[in-house]
């Protein structure tokens, strides 16, 4: 596939009774993107909390044991829709449980089967008031040579090339932030990757929230991130959402350019990335 169009939710918190709501607004948002031709449509980390709308006040270390249940339900729907529309989705991220332990998962819907990538490094919040376990390792979609990092780990460098490594052209971001701090970090981190390994990164926010917690409030927007290289958009970014606002943004992703944009321009980030003495000799 040389072209794929690509569509990022920013997806906003809201008050709900069931999970069905919680099914609705997910299918809301998809159908606007499927309708505007999305092969490619990316949602943002921990939409599950919504959910913690109508079950009450929950303690945060129960948050993981109270919203797991019902993972096995939202993932058929996502596994459903993707495979009636023929459409790719990463939907997000959810709490769920692997054996003994719960995990912060982003799911994986193709047309034909679906992937679970756990987020690897996790946030103090995460470790010690939700008492979720670290992934161990990356998966990728060959077909769309698409990988996924879980928010906080699209920070580390060595995520995004070790995908890069097993050819992957495009790298889908959900992101969970709850101050403007942390999605400045998170956007600009997705600009780095972009920018080392000359790809494509799709960075989708959680906005709005409940007042409460686990989620009072979060603040971002969603955007699709190119390398700041010919014949690319000088920005690096192809689309964008408005800030704090639900929206999703569209765009074509030409993964044809990829090879010629690291191979000629004045600049090669990829192929001089273990070029350099960085070791200090002083």
């Amino acid at each position: 596939m040389d072209t794929l169009r690509a569509a990022v939710i920013n997806w906003e918190i809201r008050e709900i009774g069931s999970l069905d709501e919680f099914l609705d607004h997910a299918t809301g948002l998809f159908d606007q993107a499927l309708d505007q031709g999305a092969q490619l449509i990316v949602f943002p980390e921990s939409i599950d909390l919504e959910r913690i709308a109508y079950h009450g006040d929950v303690p945060q270390n129960e948050v993981a044991l109270v919203l797991a249940p019902d993972f096995p339900a939202v993932k058929s729907h996502f596994e459903s829709i993707a495979q009636g529309s023929g459409t790719t989705i990463v939907a997000g991220t959810h709490l769920n449980q692997q054996g003994e332990n719960y995990f912060n998962s982003a799911l994986i819907c193709t047309p034909t089967s679906s992937l679970i990538q756990n987020k690897n490094v996790l946030t103090q919040w995460e470790v010690g008031e939700w008492l979720i376990a670290e992934g161990k390792g990356l998966v990728t979609e060959p077909n769309l040579n698409l990988g996924t990092l879980v928010c906080y780990d699209c920070e580390f460098p060595q995520a995004s090339r070790a995908l890069c490594e097993s050819d992957v052209r495009v790298i889908a971001v959900p992101a969970y932030t709850e101050t403007v701090r942390g999605f400045n970090r998170v956007r600009w981190s997705c600009h780095a990757r972009a920018v080392e390994c000359q790809i494509f990164v799709i960075h989708a926010s959680l906005v709005g929230g409940l007042n409460r917690e686990p989620v009072t409030q979060t603040h971002g927007s969603s955007a699709i991130l190119c390398p700041s290289v010919a014949p690319f958009d000088e920005s690096g970014i192809l689309a964008s959402t408005a800030f704090n606002q639900e929206g999703i943004a569209i765009a074509d992703l030409n993964l044809s350019l990829i090879e010629p944009a690291r191979n000629q321009d004045d600049v090669r980030n990829w192929q001089d990335r273990d070029k350099g003495h960085w070791k200090v000799i002083n």
